[in-house]
């Protein structure tokens, strides 16, 4: 039994906890140590789940023990850093460098500033800022030849989840995608499941039934493709959909540099690619959805009891989740995408109109909205965490407008050129012009007479 010196207890015996304000991570790291206050797991297994040193979660172990949760909050979360530079300081430094040594390089601007200006930097700082305002360009260090070593494995089940993608015709005439997981520790498949590509429609329900069965892994150590992380070299800190998704369940992603650093993962895509392919074609399997049921059923099993290997340790470092991350869990397995709400309170999104109600939260115009693409094709608009109930539009409403007149007929054809038939007397020409129209006309008059009248 655990005894807490100063705790109170309720009327059921059971221990009252004060209350206290945290953030995610402080709640995650709680909950590993009361797992290791109520031997649950070893300390060992307790370095496996945070970067911390041993000396640091001693610390934290026997502040918690005194403090109870509130020892978790970080001591330095509302000051600010001893080595922080001023903004105004920060500032006339940048205007320094840019007016007087531009063409200098970091080290020699380190020195002229302590000389001429009495201001003492680093020599990273000065290079910081530098690099900052475009004056100068890190130099990238000299490519040695590649030599992998081998990577030691983790301690215990599900701290690292190795996942890969695996394109291969598994049935003939047919190309399937094979979505794969494994355990670092074990080389268990941990899950897999056939699908038509590696694109975010599939992968979410991947892992979101992963989540809910198996719980929420420590990290994933994947590649780079374009549905996990950004890759354009203009935006390459831009957050995918995956990438939101994790960093909601405080599950790190571990990016490969080269197919080498998660070499288990691809060896075992091999293993499947010579051993599965036969296996199915035994069971007469043709079709997607009896490939998965053969899967997960028959071939998972066989293969994990032949391949996988015993662990240092039989813990499962596996996080449950918790109430509230559970019951977000459709929100967060959905392709988020912003739009703007207009004039007429509606929103367009993928050649589709929604017209917003107002029964639901408070909504203006030009404001932005969040549309979630659920895994059941459902369309949901939030705004602030509360969803807006629309309509579907057909077509967007017409707009009235005055009937248009009718075309003016097009006049007779002349000889003229466009400037005179186009030209126009001024005012104070109109006296004359109306002059010479009148001759004009009384001599064509005069011709036409003496037409008649002649035999």
């Amino acid at each position: 039994m655990i005894l807490y010196k100063g705790l109170p207890l309720n009327k059921n015996n059971s221990i009252m906890w004060p209350l206290c304000t945290m953030s995610n991570k402080e709640l995650r790291r709680s909950q590993y140590v009361e797992r290791y206050i109520s031997n649950n797991i070893s300390f060992d297994e307790l370095l496996q789940t945070l970067h911390v040193c041993k000396r640091q979660w001693r610390r934290i172990i026997s502040k918690y023990r005194k403090d109870w949760p509130i020892a978790l909050a970080h001591g330095l979360r509302w000051k600010t850093g001893n080595n922080k530079i001023n903004p105004n300081k920060y500032d006339i430094v940048k205007s320094i460098i840019k007016e007087r040594y531009s063409a200098f390089k970091p080290t020699f601007v380190t020195e002229k500033l302590f000389e001429c200006n009495n201001i003492k930097l680093s020599d990273e700082k000065v290079r910081n800022i530098m690099t900052e305002i475009w004056l100068w360009k890190p130099k990238s260090r000299k490519k040695e030849k590649t030599i992998f070593s081998l990577r030691e494995r983790k301690i215990c089940y599900w701290i690292m989840i190795q996942f890969d993608w695996s394109y291969h015709e598994w049935v003939p005439w047919e190309k399937w995608c094979l979505l794969v997981a494994i355990d670092d520790a074990t080389s268990q498949i941990v899950d897999a499941a056939f699908c038509k590509n590696e694109g975010i429609e599939d992968v979410f329900p991947f892992w979101r039934e992963y989540l809910l069965s198996c719980w929420a892994p420590e990290s994933i150590y994947l590649d780079r493709f374009s549905t996990y992380k950004s890759n354009h070299p203009e935006a390459p800190d831009v957050t995918t959909q995956f990438q939101r998704v994790c960093d909601t369940f405080w599950i790190e992603l571990i990016f490969a540099l080269t197919p080498q650093a998660k070499g288990r993962v691809e060896r075992v895509n091999r293993t499947l690619q010579d051993r599965l392919i036969s296996e199915m074609k035994l069971a007469w399997i043709s079709n997607m959805g009896q490939a998965n049921i053969f899967l997960k059923t028959v071939y998972i099993p066989n293969h994990n009891r032949k391949f996988s290997v015993i662990p240092k340790s039989d813990t499962n470092m596996h996080r449950e989740l918790r109430i509230e991350e559970k019951e977000i869990i459709d929100t967060v397995f959905s392709i988020h995408s912003k739009r703007k709400i207009a004039n007429d309170f509606t929103v367009s999104f993928k050649t589709q109109i929604y017209q917003l109600h107002s029964s639901g939260p408070t909504i203006f115009r030009g404001e932005h909205v969040r549309i979630e693409e659920r895994m059941s094709w459902e369309v949901v608009i939030t705004q602030r965490e509360r969803i807006i109930p629309y309509t579907k539009l057909d077509k967007r409403p017409e707009k009235w407008y005055k009937e248009p007149l009718a075309p003016m007929k097009p006049e007779s054809h002349s000889k003229l050129s466009y400037f005179e038939r186009t030209w126009r007397p001024h005012p104070w020409m109109k006296s004359s012009y109306m002059r010479n129209i009148k001759r004009n006309t009384q001599k064509e008059q005069k011709i036409i007479v003496t037409q008649t009248s002649s035999p």
